[in-house]
């Protein structure tokens, strides 16, 4: 994904995102499934070849599949903001128990992509290539 096209993603994002509540996320090698509003949407990022791709669906692509759970702290995480830094995404939210503030930044780059939650500068969790 080009960071022009990326840009105007980002636009649908935070007028589709912005103050709603993200449920768990899955991994499903190489796909990170972002449910949000209880799995009425979708933000399902493909993180290596083909790809990369990031877009909006209503439905799970995945029909029920299970996959493991990974960046578990942001299930009901309250999106604060979205941008966009050449071709990585960033979502900035808030966690409901703690309201704790933290980064989800996706960095959409093909095979080398990766999603990384940080806490300022320290990294809670990864996928996908460092």
């Amino acid at each position: 994904m080009n960071a022009a096209l990326l840009a105007r993603f980002a636009e649908v994002l935070r007028a589709s995102l912005r103050h709603h509540f993200f449920d768990e996320p899955r991994w499903f090698t190489p796909v990170l499934s972002l449910p949000f509003d209880r799995g009425r949407s979708h933000l399902v990022i493909v993180l290596e070849n083909p790809g990369p791709f990031a877009f909006l669906r209503s439905q799970s692509p995945f029909a029920g599949a299970d996959a493991p759970a990974r960046f578990t702290v942001l299930n009901g995480a309250q999106v604060e903001d979205i941008s966009v830094d050449g071709r990585t995404l960033h979502l900035d939210v808030v966690t409901r128990r703690d309201r704790e503030a933290l980064r989800l930044r996706v960095a959409l780059y093909g095979a080398n992509g990766h999603a990384v939650l940080v806490r300022g500068t320290s990294v809670l969790e990864t996928v996908g290539r460092a």
